[in-house]
């Protein structure tokens, strides 16, 4: 059974280390996004592509081209980078928690002098 003061201790942790990691990098392959991926992969069947945000929650990254006019040929003119908030269950939301925890440790474990 699921502890649910884990979850609220975890997002706690969550905060104290996004206001020290504040602003998140750039993601990659995006654009317009600042956020940190969540790789469960291995843990979790069917993930989608998720990052965290400065907000503390968790999003699915999708990046859609729409069709070249011809009078352009700059793609970033017809991209679309769309979030979408994630809803987890309980057993799902600790394993994210701890993901981006793990993440985040190491970004500021970097950044300290």
């Amino acid at each position: 059974m699921i502890d649910i003061n884990e979850i609220i201790e975890l997002k706690a942790d969550l905060q104290k280390l996004l206001k020290k990691s504040s602003p998140l990098p750039p993601l990659n392959d995006a654009f317009f996004i600042n956020g940190i991926e969540i790789n469960l992969e291995d843990q979790i069947d069917n993930q989608p592509f998720t990052i965290l945000l400065d907000d503390g929650e968790f999003y699915e990254l999708t990046i859609e081209f729409g069709m070249l006019a011809h009078e352009t040929l700059d793609r970033t003119t017809q991209r679309n980078e769309k979030l979408t908030k994630i809803e987890l269950s309980d057993s799902e939301k600790i394993l994210h928690l701890l993901e981006a925890i793990k993440v985040l440790k190491t970004l500021t474990s970097h950044s300290d002098p």
